[in-house]
């Protein structure tokens, strides 16, 4: 099977074979192949409001990120605030009376933990004694208003040494 220059199947003329898109040397604009200028007008809006939600998500994302963060930074501080108030009232001692909570008189050291807690923007959500060792062990919570869970933290506390 030679080539048979009178067969024109499967050959394409010049006219077919131009790219979609060529430059008219005459006024140096696009056009197509039918000789009209494509229809490009706004494209680059399209995409710098693409560009600009991307970020916008972005942006959202790192500020729950921030604001999580802050929220593990209050809960631990509140959980050793806590468990240092609660060990405190384990080893008897106590601050000065318009300083001390109501349940330090009775020696709760659950009940103060709590209270500092509390003054702390925070929730005690367990509070374990040990007899044995004289420790307290408690966990707070701390709510994030944009995210469905809290953030929570643990702290124990005991007698120097």
């Amino acid at each position: 099977m030679g080539f048979n220059p009178k067969d024109r199947t499967g050959v394409r003329s010049a006219e077919e074979c131009r790219p979609a898109r060529v430059r008219d040397s005459r006024d140096g604009k696009a056009q197509d192949r039918n000789g009209r200028e494509p229809n490009d007008r706004g494209a680059g809006t399209v995409a710098a409001i693409g560009i600009c939600l991307v970020l916008l998500g972005f942006s959202v994302v790192a500020l729950l990120m921030v604001q999580a963060s802050v929220a593990a930074v209050r809960a631990a501080t509140a959980a050793d605030l806590a468990a240092l108030a609660g060990a405190d009232t384990l080893r008897g001692l106590q601050l000065p009376a318009a300083d001390n909570p109501p349940a330090a008189a009775s020696g709760d050291a659950c009940g103060v933990a709590g209270e500092v807690a509390a003054r702390n923007n925070a929730f005690l959500r367990a509070c374990t004694v040990n007899p044995e060792t004289n420790t307290l062990t408690v966990e707070t919570e701390v709510d994030v208003p944009a995210l469905p869970v809290p953030a929570a933290a643990r702290a124990r506390a005991g007698p120097p040494g």
